[in-house]
């Protein structure tokens, strides 16, 4: 094991037969950070696909109120397709991993007309199920769907054609 600075996390080494590689982080035998690869494309970073409450809030925060009627105003849906509020959002089109737990998002957004227009972000990741978008710099933190009422899903982020 190796100390990581400014942390109190530690490397673990993983002989592979011909090389060491990065087996992951842990604290006093306790995971604290997923193993990320270096760099290069991969098919979505090791975070849970769903929903995330925006801000410093709790699922429960990010849920008062909403309803069929009221949409929920801090809560997006995340996952190899999308990165959605209750309004839209831009369709994911890939992720690259960039070292250090960050990782390139490639994202599309359309205009009213169909234009397209680029809307990449960089995300790090925070612990096991959250991130922060670095640019304007934003916390999302993941709620289980299980936490989310099926109204609210149906109604706000689950789009299907009409």
């Amino acid at each position: 094991e190796m100390s990581m600075p400014n942390t109190d996390c530690s490397v673990r080494l993983s002989w592979t037969g011909s090389a060491y590689e990065e087996a992951g982080s842990s604290r006093d035998g306790v995971v604290c950070a997923a193993p990320a690869r270096q760099s290069g494309p991969v098919a979505f970073p090791p975070l849970p696909k769903g929903y995330y409450a925006v801000g410093a809030v709790t699922c429960a925060q990010a849920l008062a109120g909403a309803s069929g009627d009221n949409p929920p105003d801090r809560l997006v849906l995340f996952n190899e397709r999308t990165f959605a509020s209750f309004d839209g959002g831009p369709q994911i089109e890939g992720f690259e991993a960039l070292g250090g737990g960050r990782f390139q998002v490639r994202a599309a957004s359309h205009d009213e007309n169909g234009r397209a227009a680029r809307a990449d972000f960089v995300i790090a990741l925070q612990g096991a199920d959250g991130f922060l978008i670095e640019n304007p710099a934003q916390r999302y933190t993941h709620c289980p769907t299980s936490q989310i009422p099926r109204e609210i899903r149906e109604d706000w982020f689950e789009f299907t054609p009409g």
